[in-house]
């Protein structure tokens, strides 16, 4: 038997279906976007455009759906509708329904139990496939002994023909890894790891060559019948070979159902309707362009044909086979859990990561060498204006430098990583609370670390407060802006998910807390209706922390813990930044 044709192995199988076969019916979907076009200067008129417009159809399970089309036909938002994955606008109106089973289809509620693999295949770079799979395993399948696990990512390797891969990092933009071919099977393994009996795929085909694509299909067709699941897949322009792995196939134009049915009557359906496809012609092509190049009247005449042969057949079909109920019997892991495997597989990430330590060793110590040159030494006259100047701008430069140096970092890096936790958030596979620990505790060594090698460079020879004890405050304060900083940065980078459009936003949510900062102005000319702000910028307390460390109990008169209103004191500081960080 060869490897094409070896059955897929038994790996373990969570019943979540309390019936063999599962239907999955929709009917007369309709989705309209109102786009408003002007017409004139000052006036606009709304446009209605149907995206999908009545469309009906069903998958069972041990079957692939396959839904095709020319660009524009509306493949990708019928699979999001389907799915239950649709996010309906303000200028949407939807309308139809979608049963799975006996019941509405609800992803939310079924997310453990069904898999969406996204067209684009988001992944961290520096994971190995073995990884990857086992980090699902942990997470899907707690309750499994450790041998049992491997077990189970040895035996998904050989069903994906990945175990020469196995080993290989997933790779990107800047890291050469694994072929598109691989990123599409691990995408797709991903996902089974769960045991889903209803498996989504939109485009996976997309990228890759057409006999990595036959390869994908057919593995999926092998999927469908072995593990009975159901399946449904948009795809662009298939193959002759890839058409003959379709079950089931549906075909749309413009949003409208063009042919439903089984793939193979399709090509009689055609001949019928006086479009037979010529022997040289690979059909999926020849009848998408038949649709595409057909004048009014010919779309008319292949709608009608639709309606009086395939949609009663469809209507039938919806009515006699709501079939299978989904009930909920999987459990992942607990909370705890989850942290310990995200820590685990945030650890690997970073530190295969060869130019994030290099490069924030080195931003450290460029930074503190410019400082020194800048201030050089300190005047050390304290009835000089000057050393009190100094002192203060230095203070006020250190204190910013790391908060944007910290949050900056954040702000390069997570937007990435927002789109892998995105589709793993969304699939419940943990939650948010052990992912922001995982990534908090990650940064900490660097923010424990970083600020002290900064500190150690410059505090004596610019010759700071010389008392050992204010060099570790100094230090302690430091330490809580740069953890400020990165969070501030996994705040920003979680919300805005393109990295120069938040390192652009950033500026606006911090500059407006420096201006409060009690540097730039005395705190008792601010106005009182803008009083408010200087309680809740997070640098009026950083600053005061510094300045009082410096110049408290030194003889500089006059003294700028005076002259800046400054009344709180370190220890109240450090209270209102320790609150500031939790």
């Amino acid at each position: 038997m060869s490897d094409n044709d070896r059955p897929i192995d038994d790996y373990k199988k969570v019943d979540t279906i309390n019936s063999s076969e599962l239907t999955l019916t929709w009917r007369n979907l309709k989705v309209q976007i109102n786009e408003k076009k002007k017409v004139s200067f000052c006036k606009s008129k709304v446009v209605p455009k149907l995206i999908l417009d009545n469309v009906s159809g069903y998958a069972k399970s041990g079957e692939c759906l396959a839904i095709i089309g020319g660009s524009g036909a509306g493949k990708s938002t019928l699979l999001n509708v389907i799915s239950d994955k649709f996010v309906k606008e303000k200028n949407f109106e939807t309308g139809g329904e979608v049963h799975l089973g006996t019941e509405k289809m609800d992803f939310q509620k079924y997310k453990k139990q069904v898999g969406f693999v996204m067209q684009a295949d988001y992944f961290l770079e520096n994971l190995t496939v073995r990884e990857y799979f086992k980090f699902a395993v942990d997470l899907k399948k707690s309750h499994l002994k450790e041998k049992e696990k491997v077990e189970e990512v040895d035996n998904l390797l050989k069903v994906l023909k990945l175990e020469k891969a196995a080993d290989t990092i997933v790779g990107g933009n800047l890291r050469k890894g694994i072929s598109g071919g691989e990123k599409k099977r691990l995408n797709i393994g991903f996902e089974l790891l769960s045991d889903p009996k209803i498996l989504f795929l939109d485009e996976p085909t997309s990228g890759l060559d057409s006999y990595t694509s036959y390869v994908i299909v057919k593995m999926l067709r092998k999927l469908a019948r072995e593990k009975n699941l159901l399946i449904v897949y948009t795809i662009h322009q298939p193959s002759t070979d890839i058409f003959g792995l379709f079950d089931n196939l549906c075909i749309l134009h413009e949003g409208r159902n063009v042919y439903f049915g089984k793939s193979q009557e399709c090509l009689e359906y055609f001949e019928a309707v006086d479009y037979k496809c010529p022997e040289d012609r690979n059909p999926m092509d020849y009848y998408i362009d038949v649709v595409k190049k057909a004048d009014d009247e010919e779309l008319t005449k292949l709608h009608s044909e639709f309606s009086n042969q395939k949609e009663p057949q469809i209507v039938e079909f919806i009515e006699n086979n709501k079939t299978g109920q989904m009930i909920d019997k999987t459990s992942y892991a607990s909370c705890c859990t989850q942290f310990f495997v995200l820590f685990k597989r945030a650890f690997f990430n970073f530190i295969r990561n060869k130019f994030a330590v290099p490069i924030r060793i080195f931003q450290i110590i460029f930074i503190a060498v410019l400082f020194i040159l800048i201030f050089n030494k300190f005047p050390d006259d304290p009835t000089d204006p000057k050393a009190t100047f100094n002192r203060l701008g230095g203070l006020y430069l250190l204190i910013l430098n790391n908060f944007i140096s910290f949050m900056q970092n954040v702000l390069l890096t997570f937007p990435a990583e927002r789109v892998v936790y995105a589709k793993e958030y969304n699939s419940g596979l943990y939650g948010v609370v052990p992912y922001y620990f995982s990534k908090i505790i990650i940064e900490l060594p660097f923010i424990m670390i970083l600020p002290w090698l900064f500190i150690g460079i410059i505090y004596y020879v610019v010759q700071f407060n010389p008392d050992v004890e204010r060099f570790f405050i100094l230090g302690g304060c430091v330490v809580c802006v740069c953890l400020l900083g990165n969070m501030w940065g996994i705040f920003l980078g979680a919300a805005i998910p393109n990295p120069k459009l938040a390192l652009q936003f950033a500026p606006l949510v911090f500059v407006p807390f420096l201006l409060f900062s009690g540097y730039t102005t005395n705190t008792e000319n601010i106005g009182v209706y803008l009083k408010w702000f200087e309680y809740i910028s997070p640098f009026r307390y950083a600053f005061e922390w510094a300045v009082w460390n410096e110049f408290d109990g030194s003889g500089y008169d006059p003294n700028p813990i005076n002259t800046l209103n400054f009344k709180l004191g370190i220890m109240k500081c450090f209270y209102v930044m320790a609150g500031y960080v939790v």
